[in-house]
């Protein structure tokens, strides 16, 4: 946990962003799988999607990381493969998803 801990605080340096699903309209283009949210927080923190990465558990996640061309982590199961669609990366948990960025990033 530790070792989390530490490695969340240094993407906490770089200005890391997350993003929670806050909006729950029915017909809203804030909500996962459509890309508003994201688009808005570009907006209001001065995102670059080209250095940006989606992590999530859900399909949609990953929907909405492919549809804005953001590099992707889907954390736990794989997806559906009737979707026909895949992350750039799978992780078994957030740890090993943001070790991966790490490695990356370097």
């Amino acid at each position: 946990m530790e070792k989390l801990i530490k490695i969340i605080n240094d993407f906490k340096e770089k200005k890391i962003v997350v993003i929670g699903d806050l909006m729950y309209r029915k017909k809203c283009n804030c909500r996962k799988p459509r890309i508003g949210m994201l688009l808005q927080a570009v907006k209001n923190f001065n995102i670059n999607l080209n250095k940006s990465w989606m992590i999530g558990d859900d399909v949609r996640d990953i929907i909405m990381g492919r549809e804005t061309n953001v590099r992707t982590i889907k954390v736990g199961r794989k997806m559906p493969k009737e979707l026909k669609l895949e992350p750039n990366y799978y992780a078994r948990n957030l740890l090993q998803a943001l070790k991966i960025i790490q490695k990356y990033e370097k």
